[in-house]
């Protein structure tokens, strides 16, 4: 398990099956409030993040995970309070799918991860 995802991961785990979780990338991201910030996620993918609030450790952002080919997977608005983090999208990925979590220490912060081959089908 990734340490200080213990709970989130089981989580995962129970509800998609899969026996492991490899963390496939944490890219550093701060952005001020209403500028984008974006970054890639392996399988051609992007996501992009812009802060539209924060304050008393609350974060609003809006968050977009898109296909290379410019498609919109994902259009979503997520609050977050500072140290926690939230799932906020899956895509399949080789012999698994990676989940995409932002988490937020003071400033939100994504992180993505493969789920390992045993997926229950």
């Amino acid at each position: 398990m990734l340490r200080g995802l213990t709970k989130e991961l089981q989580e995962l785990q129970k509800t998609f099956g899969y026996s492991t979780f490899q963390l496939l990338d944490a890219p550093p991201g701060l952005a001020p409030i209403g500028q984008l910030w974006k970054t890639t996620i392996p399988g051609n993918h992007s996501l992009e993040i812009t802060p539209a609030a924060s304050q008393g450790g609350q974060h609003t952002l809006t968050v977009r995970l898109l296909r290379s080919s410019g498609q919109v997977l994902l259009n979503s608005a997520v609050r977050l309070r500072s140290g926690a983090t939230v799932f906020v999208g899956q895509v399949p990925h080789q012999e698994g799918d990676i989940f995409i979590a932002i988490s937020a220490n003071g400033a939100a912060r994504p992180a993505s991860w493969r789920a390992g081959s045993s997926h229950k089908s």
